[in-house]
């Protein structure tokens, strides 16, 4: 009985391996005085048997907690913004050919963007599931306000 728990132990892990979903690479916490522009960046794969179903910017301290800014529904080029989160103070864009993500701030303010944000990419396959996944950058706000 320990062995098959084992042999299933061994195949999930090496099927996970040779079929993983994707990854998300983010660039490094950011940290910008008040009232100036920052850019976040993130890059993003899709392994082989997989779709790009959505790629999207929260912010907040957890993913649950968080508010969505901006989205990119599969092909769409323009970006969906959502609740206060403008396009003249977030700014996100995307390169489909290199799979790069950006949310350029116009201004950071202490009391709004001293949060995590996180870049998140929905996958799927025909017949599954999305498939989240995702990573954090921390944005420090320095300076008055």
């Amino acid at each position: 009985m320990k062995m098959s728990g084992l042999l299933l132990l061994i195949v999930g892990i090496l099927f996970k391996e040779s079929c993983g979903q994707g990854t998300v690479t983010v660039s490094p916490d950011v940290t910008a005085d008040n009232g100036s522009p920052t850019t976040l960046s993130c890059t993003y794969t899709v392994d082989n048997n997989y779709l790009l179903y959505n790629l999207e910017w929260r912010r907040g301290k957890s993913v649950r907690g968080s508010f969505r800014i901006a989205d990119f529904v599969k092909d769409v080029d323009q970006p969906i913004y959502y609740g206060n989160f403008s396009s003249s103070e977030y700014t996100a864009s995307r390169d489909k050919i290199n799979r790069i993500a950006s949310l350029a701030i116009a201004s950071v303010r202490f009391q709004d963007d001293s949060e995590l944000f996180w870049c998140s990419v929905q996958v799927y396959i025909a017949s599954g599931p999305l498939i989240n996944i995702r990573d954090s950058i921390e944005v420090i706000v320095t300076g008055m306000f």
